[in-house]
């Protein structure tokens, strides 16, 4: 077979693949192309040459994707160099690079349909079938917008915005559970109706209700407000000690503090930071009887917090019991999260059956590679398919009050 021939018939068989959109069809098409590519005499897999260059480099434009009820997995440059980290074999040397390179994304695409439709049919049972209440808790860095150097650069993407107001008109209880302070996170989120938790629960607020033509009622609920003067003591002393490193950015969040050291260049400044804050907190404590504080760690980031036994998980059974939806047998509710302080509410909404945790973490992080550190019951790649899922669920319900 020629090369044109070649070339013209692996063509084909992409554009044939990227208009599928059912899960079956995809997978029979997956199949398709994996025997095809290995049914040569020569036993080499037919060259992507109108994929690839002369130096094997993927050149698939930025917005090439693949579809699947909804299932979409941008192939990118960046998608190629992770593929190339991944690999023990030495991709540039090797006879199946083709071969490798499909095969790669094919897995990752695959296992992302059969995910994404167990947790759909999950959430239809629930809901649809059993005619349960939803409701949606949200985490807002790392699972609505991506991880990002300084924390007021996790702008919410325009599409992202448009999936949750729409969810705000169909879903009948929506909360944004985060460690940011509430009014930071309510004004990235901009969307009045939702419910908002900052501080990791200690602060929440509801949407206002209009009583009269001239008056709202909006209820809040603040748990550990007297603690507030101890953390503005660190506060200060943070600044003091830490304000000058470079890269070192500190948050008061009201009812908890941030020391964000994901810009700090240097190891020893990484290793003075944790010193110096651990200290801080050590001496303010010993001026009272018990600590009033403790510190945590999240992604690149130290947390001085409020010493309380509440957390996010405290906050959803809380909302819960506010709506009095508490009980397994009249609601379904799914909290999306990403850090680590999102276990205390995946553990409660499994505990309680409630609902359940759906975990956003890539392939190499330690919950996903040990599952038994994790009480979330599915996993999402990234925000990217945090968004995908959104607009399944609004699809659902909105099928649902049809």
């Amino acid at each position: 077979m020629n090369k044109e021939n070649s070339a013209y018939r692996t063509n084909f068989a992409f554009s044939a693949f990227f208009r599928l959109h059912c899960n079956f069809c995809a997978i029979v098409c997956y199949w398709s192309i994996f025997c095809a590519l290995g049914r040569k005499q020569s036993h080499r897999p037919t060259p992507l040459s109108f994929f690839c260059d002369r130096k094997r480099q993927f050149t698939f434009p930025k917005r090439i994707y693949l579809r699947s009820t909804g299932i979409l997995q941008f192939i990118t440059q960046e998608n190629y160099a992770q593929y190339e980290s991944n690999q023990i074999v030495n991709v540039k040397n090797t006879q199946n690079t083709d071969f490798l390179i499909i095969s790669f994304f094919l897995k990752k695409m695959l296992n992302n349909i059969l995910v994404s439709h167990r947790l759909v049919s999950h959430f239809e049972k629930e809901c649809i079938k059993l005619r349960k209440v939803f409701v949606l808790f949200l985490d807002y860095d790392g699972t609505l917008t991506p991880i990002v150097a300084r924390p007021d650069l996790a702008i919410l993407h325009p599409s992202t915005f448009e999936i949750l107001q729409k969810l705000s008109t169909v879903c009948k209880k929506l909360a944004i559970v985060s460690g940011r302070a509430k009014h930071d996170v309510k004004e990235l989120v901009k969307i009045p109706q939702l419910y908002y938790a900052g501080s990791h629960g200690f602060d929440i607020e509801e949407p206002s209700v209009p009583v009269s033509s001239h008056t709202v009622q909006q209820k809040k609920f603040q748990m550990g407000t007297e603690y507030i003067p101890v953390l503005e003591q660190v506060f200060e002393r943070l600044q003091k000690e830490l304000g000058m490193i470079n890269g070192c950015i500190l948050e008061n969040n009201k009812f908890s503090l941030s020391v964000h050291y994901r810009l700090v260049s240097e190891e020893t400044y990484v290793k003075y930071i944790f010193e110096k804050t651990d200290s801080i907190v050590k001496e303010v404590n010993a001026q009272f009887s018990d600590a009033k504080i403790k510190l945590t760690q999240g992604k690149m980031v130290i947390e001085v917090r409020i010493n309380l036994d509440w957390h996010k998980g405290k906050a959803v059974e809380y909302l819960l019991k506010e709506w009095e939806l508490n009980e397994p047998s009249k609601v379904f509710a799914m909290y999306v999260g990403d850090d680590k302080t999102d276990e205390d509410a995946f553990r409660y909404l499994r505990d309680s059956q409630c609902g359940m945790g759906v975990l956003v973490a890539k392939e190499d992080d330690p919950r996903v590679v040990n599952p038994e550190q994790t009480s979330a019951s599915y996993r999402l790649n990234d925000t990217t398919e945090t968004q995908l899922l959104l607009q399944q669920v609004y699809e659902c319900l909105v099928q649902k009050q049809d």
